[in-house]
């Protein structure tokens, strides 16, 4: 048998709360309507531009609108990032600066703002779902509670806290104060707890079988016992009324004690 009891590998772990069991995938803005950053629309619009005809002024097909929005991508979305970067090349501003490449740039940085507002619309969806459909109420707001500790300033013997006295608490993630209200009014003075302990009362029930079979199993011994186990006696009475009745110990004596001596011969009968 291996005694070794050693753990060589141990494994701490502080326990994860419900929130933290939640998967990122559940999150209502884990996923957006259009995730598309300038980069894939100005591929698309390259894209897209192949696929359209262009008509010249007889009225004619003549290409498509491709190169219009000809040039490298990367180069673009550079230029709307910090056009002063391409202060050193007049040549490559010039074409990015066209006017209707200006146009079509900022038409994507305005994108952006109804792409943060597509990021809400699940949430959105959910809430009415929840709250207008299944008719579901949030729960009311529980405040927080604390156990305070209080301490006399030197010289003080006593001092009176009202119910409802603010503790201030510092301040949230958000800047914003915490405070906690006394529940009660509390005198405060020089009372301390020395030490606290715990009682603990392990209650075993033992019958007059169980008794008798520890004992010396002597009729004399029993009948002692059972006198204690019938009605509540005083000091000094031998054997009580059991119920405002008069108790005939020898029919228990015989009856109860036979039960348990021979409790085969009982069970045949």
């Amino acid at each position: 048998m291996n005694t070794n009891k050693k753990i060589i590998h141990q494994i701490f772990r502080d326990g994860v709360s419900q929130r933290g069991r939640l998967l990122r995938e559940l999150e209502p803005d884990y996923v957006s309507v259009d995730e598309r950053d300038v980069y894939d629309l100005l591929t698309f619009v390259q894209e897209y531009a192949t696929k359209l005809n262009y008509y010249d002024e007889s009225n004619r097909i003549n290409g498509d609108w491709s190169s219009f929005f000809a040039g490298d991508v990367e180069q673009m979305v550079a230029y709307i990032n910090n056009p002063e970067n391409f202060a050193d090349e007049p040549s490559t501003q010039r074409q990015l600066a066209q006017p209707h490449l200006v146009l079509l740039f900022t038409f994507l940085q305005l994108l952006r703002y109804p792409q943060q507002q597509f990021k809400a619309l699940t949430q959105r969806y959910l809430d009415f779902y929840y709250k207008e459909v299944l008719q579901l109420r949030t729960k009311e707001e529980v405040p927080d509670k604390i156990h305070g500790i209080f301490e006399l300033a030197q010289g003080e013997e006593a001092h009176l806290i009202n119910k409802g006295t603010l503790l201030s608490a510092g301040q949230d993630s958000q800047g914003v104060n915490i405070n906690y209200a006394t529940d009660e009014d509390i005198v405060v003075n020089q009372a301390q707890v020395a030490s606290i302990k715990t009682l603990f009362l392990e209650k075993n029930y033992i019958g007059l079988e169980e008794i008798h079979n520890q004992d010396n199993k002597s009729d004399q011994s029993f009948e002692t016992r059972l006198r204690w186990a019938v009605g509540s006696p005083n000091q000094g009475d031998k054997l009580p009324d059991f119920n405002g009745e008069s108790v005939d110990i020898d029919y228990l004596k015989d009856t109860i004690y036979q039960g348990i001596k021979n409790p085969e011969q009982i069970s045949e009968e």
